[in-house]
Formats: structure tokens, sequence, C-alpha cells
């Protein structure tokens, strides 16, 4: 069995790896061509192993809290940001001209999803 603690550094983790490969997308237009698929393919891992960690380590978190079914409002915002957070890159390839605001709402959401966390306010 994981800890508490243990679940919360490996959400800590995907926290980390998500937001890193966020951020490396939203610049990765400016890449030298001949190394852009080498990074697409890196923040694409990353992403994705920063998701799964996300999600295993948050059901953990919330198996360790007790939580049960009908959920709280702020596990499922959580969860509405998690789907966020995941469809960002997307965004930021498809629309490079706004990788900078797409930027800047990883950080907001990552920054709410925290609060929610600490606070669970509903």
């Amino acid at each position: 069995m994981i800890s508490y603690l243990g679940y919360k550094v490996l959400h800590l983790a995907g926290v980390f790896l998500l937001l890193l490969s966020i951020g490396g997308t939203a610049v990765l237009g400016s890449v030298l061509p001949e190394k852009r698929g080498t990074w697409r393919r890196l923040l694409s891992i990353a992403h994705g192993l920063g998701l799964v960690l996300l999600l295993i380590a948050g059901f953990g978190l919330l198996a360790r809290l007790g939580a049960s079914w009908p959920w709280q409002g702020w596990i499922l915002l959580k969860l509405l940001l998690w789907v966020l957070l995941g469809a960002l890159p997307v965004a930021a390839r498809r629309l490079p001209d706004l990788a900078i605001p797409l930027w800047w709402v990883a950080f907001a959401a990552a920054l709410a999803a925290g609060w929610l966390a600490v606070y669970k306010p509903f």
C-alpha cells in the first residue's frame, strides 16, 4: 500500500511533468525545425505520463481521504481542470498564435487545482 504522502509525491511529480510539457509545447514553435520532432515526442510522453500520474495518485489520495460517491464539488472541478490541462497542448499546437495565453491558462488552472486541493471549499 502506498501512503498518503507517497501518493502526494506522485501527484506532485505528475503536476511538474504536466506543466513542463505544456510550457515546452508553448515554445515548440521557436525550436529549429530539424529538432522539433524529437522535442514534440518528448513533450508528448511527459504530458501523457504526467496526466496518468495525476489521475492515479489523485484517486489514491481520494481513497486515503475516504471520499465516496457522490463526490464533493471540489473533486469534480479538479477533474474538469485535469481535462482542460490534458487538452491544452493540442490547442497550443493547432493555434500557435495563442500559445502564450494558453500557457497562462495552464498556470491558472494548476493554481486553481492546488487551491481546491488545499481548501476543499465545497
